[in-house]
């Protein structure tokens, strides 16, 4: 079954008009984007300020119905789906590699992203961003995964429509005992 994966222009103008600024829908100068695949491994390789980057997302599908399919009674989604595709495309993985080495990615950074239509790689405020964006209309969403060349910094998670921060996990350095 094929997916098709769009935004109504209603939404996408909604989109721009809500977010204040086209740069939300355009990537910034000297971003390197890919697309994800809904099933299996999607990398993205760029050369940033502090080398050359690699990224692997793996996703697998998720059968969560039909388009024709009634909510479940209790109103309770049973997934991570944003139910914005069919089938839903859950991120098992997430893997970065800079310069060769690669950094730990913590399992919170991407547990919970799902429906995720591409990905892009550029600096932004001294570091290394990944940018993950996903959903559709009023569940779309954008993650900014920020890290340097030894360790993720922080994740930010913005919502689609109204270009809003909505969560940011900052990540501290691993303590280490002697």
């Amino acid at each position: 079954m094929i997916s098709k994966r769009y935004l109504t222009p209603l939404a996408l103008l909604s989109s721009l008009l809500m977010s204040g600024s086209w740069a939300q829908t355009r990537p910034l100068a000297g971003t390197q984007t890919a697309n994800v695949a809904k099933s299996g491994d999607s990398v993205l390789e760029a050369k940033l300020d502090i080398g050359t980057i690699r990224v692997v997302i793996s996703t697998y599908t998720i059968e969560i119905g039909t388009p024709s399919m009634t909510p479940p009674t209790t109103g309770e989604a049973k997934t991570n789906c944003t139910y914005s595709s069919l089938p839903c495309s859950q991120v098992s993985n997430l893997k970065i590699w800079v310069r060769g080495r690669r950094i730990f990615v913590p399992r919170s950074v991407f547990a919970d992203i799902t429906d995720v239509g591409n990905m892009s790689l550029s600096t932004e405020r001294g570091l290394s961003v990944l940018t993950l964006d996903g959903g559709d209309a009023s569940e779309s969403y954008t993650l900014k995964v920020f890290f340097n060349a030894n360790r993720v910094k922080k994740r930010e998670v913005y919502g689609g429509e109204g270009g809003k921060l909505s969560e940011e996990t900052n990540y501290l350095p691993p303590v280490v005992f002697n």
